[in-house]
């Protein structure tokens, strides 16, 4: 079932400009994922290509499938993610 949902290629959502651009996903020996079959798995992180525990990764805010679903990403990279969107979101603000 896991293979069916690792690809290549991902969007990579821009909280600042709320738009997608086309993202090259880090994948050598192991492949970055959306669903596995057991929390044990070692994927590679989406954001930084790290291994990761699939059980202990995160659904990406940024990275995702044209479909929208999010690839999983190590707690490092959602830290920045969520703070990336925070202060995206805040100098939102200031413009208007």
């Amino acid at each position: 079932m896991s293979k069916i949902f690792r690809a290549r290629v991902a969007q990579k959502w821009n909280s600042y400009h709320r738009k997608y651009r086309p993202y090259v996903l880090p994948e050598d020996e192991l492949k970055c994922s959306l669903l596995e079959d057991s929390a044990e798995k070692i994927i590679a992180c989406a954001g930084c290509g790290r291994p990761v525990k699939f059980g202990e990764s995160f659904t990406s805010l940024e990275i995702h499938t044209e479909s929208g679903f999010g690839f999983m990403v190590c707690h490092m990279c959602i830290d920045q993610e969520t703070e990336r969107a925070r202060v995206a979101e805040a100098m939102r603000r200031e413009e208007e």
